[in-house]
């Protein structure tokens, strides 16, 4: 599922700010539809992607290298996320 969604990402232009050039993808950032139990990415990631709380700035990464780190957590070769929650969103 977590592979669907960053597939999804690749394919979309850069839009710099997480999701800002593209309607959908903002939603889906912002809300807490694709891991309600978890919360958005923005809960974690700052609204525009900037980082909070020893979470990593997102903002304007590559498609292919967000892409490739989602793979690497469900493959299990990414660790070191706070409490988990990429691992377990894998």
């Amino acid at each position: 599922e977590q592979l669907a969604v960053a597939e999804y990402y690749a394919g979309l232009a850069s839009a710099g700010a997480c999701g800002d050039g593209n309607r959908r993808g903002g939603e889906l950032y912002r809300s807490a539809t694709l891991a309600p139990a978890v919360g958005s990415c923005a809960s974690c990631h700052g609204e525009a992607g900037e980082g909070i709380d020893g979470n990593p700035a997102i903002a304007a990464q590559p498609a292919a290298y967000t892409a490739k780190q989602f793979e690497q957590w469900k493959l299990g070769l990414r660790r070191g996320d706070p409490g988990g929650v990429m691992t377990a969103l894998s």
